[in-house]
């Protein structure tokens, strides 16, 4: 079922994946990411991995961003490898993300994994917890964007954090590679 909610001067059309997606295709599209997300962390020693989507299809009709595309965590799919990293994922659940800001936000746009070799590098409009990552001594990530065969239009972006002590070309290239060769 579809749902159209108004919202100021715009309409957007929202699925709410409770309704729209009842045969239990989302839960197992999460579950398998969920799976990939611990697969890739556990192998690679990767601090933390989240999966982000945009509100409306995760059925929050509340968000004030939602008209211009906002994206949230889907907390039951993050994945927390190293618990000393735990204050930036907590951070990362209360963020909202618009197209085509960080990393997450470009990704959402192409069918390339966005990448930055020191997300701590960023502003604070193109990243807000850059400060955050800093804390804790992170500096790669890549975020790639996935449409799931048991979804269809439904769309996710798989953010890794690489280890804090892969800071050279050459170590985040070969750990690029590697993290490919998994999906």
């Amino acid at each position: 079922m579809i749902k159209t909610a108004t919202h100021a001067n715009s309409k957007l059309v929202a699925y709410s994946i409770y309704e729209d997606l009842c045969n239990g295709s989302y839960e197992l599209a999460l579950t398998k990411i969920k799976q990939v997300l611990k697969s890739v962390c556990d192998a690679h020693c990767l601090p933390l991995a989240q999966t982000w989507s945009p509100c409306a299809q995760q059925g929050r009709l509340g968000c004030q961003k939602q008209s211009i595309g906002c994206m949230s965590i889907i907390s039951s799919t993050s994945y927390l490898f190293n618990p000393n990293v735990s204050g930036l994922y907590k951070a990362c659940t209360e963020l909202h993300v618009v197209h085509g800001k960080g990393i997450v936000g470009k990704a959402i746009g192409t069918n390339q994994a966005c990448f930055a070799t020191d997300i701590t590098g960023f502003c604070k409009s193109e990243y807000p917890l850059a400060d955050h990552a800093k804390v804790f001594g992170l500096g790669g990530a890549v975020a790639i964007r996935l449409q799931s065969t048991y979804t269809g239009p439904t769309e996710f972006v798989m953010d890794f954090f690489l280890p804090s002590d892969c800071r050279s070309d050459e170590e985040q290239k070969h750990m690029l590679s590697s993290i490919s060769c998994v999906m």
